[in-house]
C-alpha cells in the first residue's frame, strides 16, 4: 500500500510566486485554499510546517467536547480516537489563560491530514523546502497534539473577537492510519514538567513566584546563599536553603500551611505590594532579633569572610527548611493575630517577630525542639504532624495563646506521636527477642 503523500505527486516550482499561482488554480478546482507552508521529511513521511489565523483554523477542525459524566456517559471509543479524552478543566485553563493574558504564548499544534494534500514546492538544493500547500474544504484535519490548546482558542474567541485574528503555528502530516496517529500523540506528549524550583525562576506572572524571587534577591540572609536549582542542599554546602524551601515558606506565612499554594496564591495575587513588603520586613526584623541569621548577613558570600555554613546548619533548626517553615508559620500567626492593612510592620508585630528571633533558642539541641521536629538522635523530622506540634509549643513561647481549636489539635497531634512512638518501641522490642542469643 502506496503513503498516503503519494496520491499526489508533489509539483516542483521556479519560485514561490509559480508555486503560489498553481496552488491557487488547484484549490479553486475544489474549493479548496492554497496556503504557503515549509517541507521537510521526518522519519519517512512528509511534514508542513505553516501558522493560519485561529478563525481559519477552527473553521477546518471540527470541535470536540470532554465526555459526559454519569449514567448516560458513552465509553471512550479508543480504536478510533487519535487523542485521548478531552479534559474540561484543561481546556478551561487554556481558555482563561487567553483571556486574561494579552501577551499570550501557545505552542505549535501537531495535525493529521486524513487525506492526501496536493504540494507546490520551490526547487531547492536543501532538504526543507518552501512550498505551497492546498487545504480542502470541509474537515480533513484532525487533531494529534494541541486539542485543548485548539478548544481553548475555540472558547476564548467567543468573548475575546480579536483572537480570531491572531495566528497559531502548526505542523500537518498526512497519516490516515489511526493506529499509527495514536503513536504519534503518545510520541509528542513526552513532556517533562519543570520542577517547583525552576517553576519559582521561569513564572515571571505568578506573583506567588514574584514574592519568593524578590525575598532570595532583598533578604540578607538569603542572598548568595539560596540554591536556585533542585530541592535540597547538601551536607556541605555553603548554601543554606533553596528556592523551593523559600516558597514554600511563602506559602506558610501568606496562608498558614506550606502546601496551601492556592490561597497562598489568592492572597499575595489580591494584594502584592502588601504582601511583598510585609513578608521581607518580616525576614529582616528576625534577622535583626537573631544572633546567628545577623551573623550570617552580616558576612554574605561576596565579602570573602569565613563563614562555617555547615557547621550552622548543624548547630541551628532555623538554617533548615523544617526550621524556616516553623518561623514562617508562626509569622503568619502573628499577622493573623495582629492584623494590619500595610506592609509596614505594626509595633506588636514587630515585638511579636523580635521574640520569635531573639527568645526562642534555634539550637537544634534546646528541649523545646526535642518533642517535635528533633528524634532521639538529633536527626531532623519534617513530618506535618511534628511541624504543628513545634509551631504550637514556639506560639506560646512568644505569647501567642493557643485558642480552643489549637488546643484540641495539638492534643490530638501529641496523642498520635505518643502512639506512633510505642509502635516503634514494640516493634523494636519484638526485632531484639527474635535475635538468637
Amino acid at each position: 500500500m502506496s503513503a498516503i503523500s503519494e496520491r499526489f505527486q508533489e509539483t516542483p516550482c521556479d519560485n514561490i510566486q509559480e508555486a503560489y499561482m498553481r496552488g491557487a488554480e488547484a484549490a479553486a478546482t475544489i474549493h479548496g485554499t492554497p496556503v504557503v507552508g515549509i517541507m521537510y521529511r521526518q522519519g519517512g513521511r512528509r511534514f508542513i510546517t505553516t501558522s493560519i489565523d485561529n478563525e481559519f483554523l477552527l473553521a477546518l477542525i471540527p470541535p470536540k467536547e470532554a465526555p459526559k459524566k454519569g449514567k448516560k456517559a458513552l465509553p471512550f471509543d479508543v480504536e478510533n480516537e487519535r487523542n485521548r479524552p478531552l479534559d474540561e478543566g484543561h481546556k478551561n485553563a487554556i481558555r482563561d489563560y487567553l483571556m486574561n493574558v494579552e501577551d499570550y504564548l501557545l505552542p505549535p499544534i501537531l495535525l493529521n491530514a486524513t487525506q492526501a494534500l496536493q504540494v507546490f514546492p520551490v526547487k531547492s538544493p536543501g532538504r526543507v523546502q518552501p512550498c505551497v500547500f492546498v487545504l480542502p474544504l470541509g474537515h480533513h484535519l484532525q487533531i494529534t497534539d494541541g486539542q485543548h490548546r485548539v478548544e481553548g482558542v475555540r472558547e476564548a474567541c467567543k468573548e475575546r473577537l480579536e483572537l480570531g485574528q491572531d495566528s497559531l503555528s502548526l505542523t500537518i502530516v498526512e497519516e490516515e492510519d489511526i493506529a499509527r496517529c495514536q503513536q504519534d500523540f503518545y510520541d509528542a506528549a513526552q513532556v517533562k514538567k519543570l520542577s517547583p524550583s525552576l517553576l519559582v525562576e521561569f513564572d515571571q506572572r505568578a506573583p506567588f513566584n514574584a514574592v519568593t524571587r524578590d525575598l532570595v534577591k532583598r533578604v540578607r540572609v538569603f542572598q548568595g546563599r539560596v540554591q536556585r536549582v533542585g530541592t535540597q542542599v547538601s551536607k556541605m554546602s555553603p548554601l543554606l536553603f533553596t528556592n523551593s524551601m523559600i516558597k514554600r515558606a511563602v506559602c506558610a506565612i501568606s496562608a498558614g500551611d506550606q502546601d496551601a499554594v492556592e490561597g497562598a496564591t489568592h492572597a499575595i495575587g489580591a494584594n502584592f505590594p502588601l504582601w511583598q513588603e510585609r513578608i521581607y520586613t518580616f525576614f529582616e526584623e528576625f534577622t535583626n532579633a537573631n544572633e546567628a541569621w545577623s551573623l550570617v548577613a552580616e558576612r554574605p558570600p561576596a565579602s570573602g569572610q569565613p563563614l562555617d555554613i555547615p557547621k550552622q546548619r548543624e548547630d541551628y533548626l532555623h538554617f533548615t527548611g523544617a526550621g524556616l517553615l516553623i518561623m514562617a508559620s508562626v509569622g503568619f500567626e502573628i499577622f493573623r493575630k495582629y492584623p494590619t492593612s500595610t506592609g509596614t510592620l505594626s509595633p506588636e508585630q514587630q515585638t511579636a517577630i523580635q521574640r520569635l528571633g531573639r527568645d526562642i533558642d534555634w539550637h537544634r539541641s534546646h528541649p523545646l525542639w526535642r518533642r517535635s521536629v528533633i528524634a532521639g538522635e538529633g536527626t531532623i523530622q519534617p513530618h506535618r504532624g511534628v511541624l504543628k506540634i513545634a509551631i504550637y509549643d514556639v506560639k506560646q513561647e512568644i505569647g501567642l495563646p493557643l485558642d480552643e481549636q489549637d488546643q484540641k489539635d495539638l492534643s490530638k497531634l501529641q496523642e498520635n506521636k505518643r502512639k506512633q512512638a510505642e509502635k516503634r518501641a514494640a516493634k523494636l522490642a519484638a526485632a531484639q527477642e527474635s535475635v538468637p542469643a
